[in-house]
């Protein structure tokens, strides 16, 4: 993975946090099966993804409404994952003490995660999976037509988590 020089830029404390922690998600016994199924990347492609090592994919930042996104519609993005200013910007200013009490550290996890799935998934074949129904046991509902990224959340963290849990 690599770190667009903005996120470097605007985000250091976040940037650091990235090259620190998404590696170690090659070794949860929880996170890494549940990332080879729904990325559909080999073992040798996914470690990679999930090292710090100048290799795509490339996670940016972006002025949206969701955590995060991934948009290979455009050739330019196709190696890019991108998280949400705002996200981001919350989690910087953030003491780390403080950020551990709350998701915040459990919610970026995901968000990039759930964004390197749908690149995963995409650079795989160029055809996304088709959506399904999910139980989400955090709030105890089924869900309809969630995309693979969703799917993986919720097998990778026993549930989805969105803005409510901060």
């Amino acid at each position: 993975m690599r770190i667009d020089p903005s996120l470097n830029r605007n985000f250091p404390k976040l940037a650091e946090w990235i090259t620190i922690e998404i590696p170690k998600c090659r070794y949860d016994a929880r996170i890494w099966p549940a990332f080879l199924k729904y990325s559909q990347l080999s073992t040798s492609a996914a470690a990679s993804a999930l090292s710090y090592n100048g290799f795509p994919p490339t996670i940016d930042i972006s002025v949206q409404r969701s955590y995060g996104s991934y948009r290979p519609r455009f050739k330019r993005n196709r190696d890019k994952i991108f998280i949400s200013r705002n996200l981001c910007r919350e989690f910087e200013k953030q003491d780390p003490d403080y950020r551990v009490s709350k998701p915040y550290d459990l919610i970026m996890t995901a968000t990039i995660l759930h964004e390197m799935v749908h690149w995963g998934d995409f650079i795989f074949d160029y055809i996304n999976q088709p959506d399904k129904d999910i139980y989400d046991s955090v709030k105890g509902k089924w869900l309809k037509g969630m995309d693979v990224g969703f799917q993986f959340e919720n097998e990778a963290f026993y549930g989805i988590y969105t803005r409510e849990y901060l």
